[in-house]
């Protein structure tokens, strides 16, 4: 089941957030970050569907792989297939989180009639909006999504269990087995905990060595395509879908 899969070659990056409600040889540490990503269209993109070799042709050799399913699964964002090694946006990692959504079952997402009128009085962004709409995402305040910010770890883990809960809302996604304790486990915020639980059980997230999880690491671009995919095919693989010609790395 769950913990199967999360054993089965998922050990590639460990994938590295403000309230939102190791081994290999991957990297484990994004880059520090600016204080704002920039929000420009993913350049390497445009041809992901008609080249997808060519679309993750600059991306790290661990994470290609992935990339290639993700973008064959429907999850890859135009977006998101940029900037690789750079660390991801809150914008960018809401627009993976619905294709997920989407990817599980889930009903698909219209665009919001009116972005104007959505909650958020930095952002009229469809794809923050559509997340907002399914209960993938919230603000860092009540008017305020920090969308071109680095999305954090906790951050990530939590909108991947959202997105779980949302498409599958029966999914078997409760604690059935412990995940030892990190050093750092106090600087993961509560409202944190039972998602870094779930995607580490899942294989998703790792420590980042000395037994630490680093809550507050940024994750890249491409770590963050890796853990959309890898939640997807532990949840396909786990429910009985057909698993994919090639095993994740």
């Amino acid at each position: 089941m769950l913990t199967a899969i999360a054993a089965a070659s998922l050990l590639a990056s460990p994938l590295s957030a403000r309230a939102e409600g190791g081994d290999g040889a991957a990297p484990y540490l994004a880059p520090a970050p600016p204080a704002s990503l920039p929000d420009a269209a993913g350049a390497g993109a445009a041809g992901a569907a008609a080249d997808p070799e060519q679309a993750v042709a600059s991306a790290s050799a661990w994470a290609q792989p992935e990339l290639l399913q993700a973008i064959r699964a429907g999850i890859a964002t135009d977006a998101s297939l940029d900037l690789f090694a750079q660390p991801i946006s809150r914008e960018r990692f809401a627009g993976l989180a619905v294709r997920l959504y989407e990817a599980l079952g889930g009903a698909p997402s219209d665009p919001p009639a009116s972005p104007e009128a959505g909650p958020f009085a930095d952002t009229n962004s469809p794809e923050v909006l559509r997340a907002y709409r399914l209960g993938i995402v919230s603000g860092i305040t009540t008017d305020a999504f920090a969308p071109n910010a680095a999305i954090t770890r906790e951050e990530l883990a939590v909108m991947l269990l959202r997105a779980v809960k949302a498409a599958r809302p029966d999914a078997a996604v409760g604690n059935r087995e412990p995940v030892p304790a990190f050093a750092d486990e106090d600087e993961i915020g509560a409202w944190a905990k039972d998602a870094l639980r779930f995607a580490v059980r899942l294989g998703v997230l790792k420590g980042v060595g000395d037994n630490r999880f680093d809550p507050q690491g940024f994750t890249t671009h491409e770590q963050a395509i890796a853990a959309a995919y890898r939640t997807f095919a532990a949840l396909r693989d786990a429910t009985g879908a057909a698993a994919s010609d090639e095993a994740p790395h």
